[in-house]
């Protein structure tokens, strides 16, 4: 019985820490949209959502995350070219807070 029950947490915890990954993600992508010279063009590859418990990077309440993937979008020329994006956050029991948004890549000069 005692098995039973750590399985069960453990599942609710990876659904939750799932729905948390796709938070971080969506809020990461509609960043970096803002920040594309042509946001309508943009396709997204897979990105990496990660909380870290990291005591040196502690949040009050909450937990930093960072997400890191690519975006294709067209740049001033109309040419489509790739960046690599990294977003860091925070996430409370309320809200998400964007701390920031790099990127690197071929088509970085062409960000709006």
């Amino acid at each position: 019985m005692a098995t039973l029950a750590v399985v069960l947490a453990g599942s609710i915890f990876a659904f939750v820490s799932s729905g948390d990954e796709r938070a971080a993600t969506n809020k990461c992508e509609q960043a970096v949209r803002d920040r594309l010279r042509a946001p309508s063009t943009a396709e997204f590859g897979e990105a990496s959502a990660e909380g870290t418990n990291d005591p040196f990077e502690r949040v009050p309440d909450g937990q930093l995350w960072v997400v890191e993937g690519g975006v294709d979008s067209e740049n001033g020329f109309g040419a489509m070219v790739r960046n690599y994006y990294s977003c860091r956050m925070t996430h409370d029991r309320e809200r998400w807070q964007l701390i920031s948004v790099n990127f690197s890549g071929e088509g970085a000069d062409g960000l709006g």
